[in-house]
């Protein structure tokens, strides 16, 4: 599962690339990294050129003293295609 947060366009550097940032919260009844590997999956299935992602927070649901769902807060960047 993964939420858009928001949708910012930044330009990337001298070379005329322009590349969009996404904000998307990945989770997983089983860790972190599969939290994030779900949100950027999720995301590529709309969005080509995906270049990196930032992962900016680890966060979880708690159920009986227990971790019952991990949540990944990530930026994922793709290429913008003109």
């Amino acid at each position: 599962m993964c939420k858009l947060l928001e949708n910012p366009i930044i330009n990337q550097g001298g070379n005329g690339m322009v590349v969009k940032v996404i904000e998307l919260v990945g989770t997983s009844s089983h860790n972190w990294t599969d939290a994030v590997d779900n949100a950027v999956m999720e995301a590529s299935r709309s969005i080509d050129d995906i270049l990196g992602v930032e992962v900016t927070n680890f966060t979880a649901n708690i159920d009986n003293g227990h971790i019952a769902e991990y949540k990944a807060d990530v930026k994922v960047a793709f290429k913008v295609n003109h």
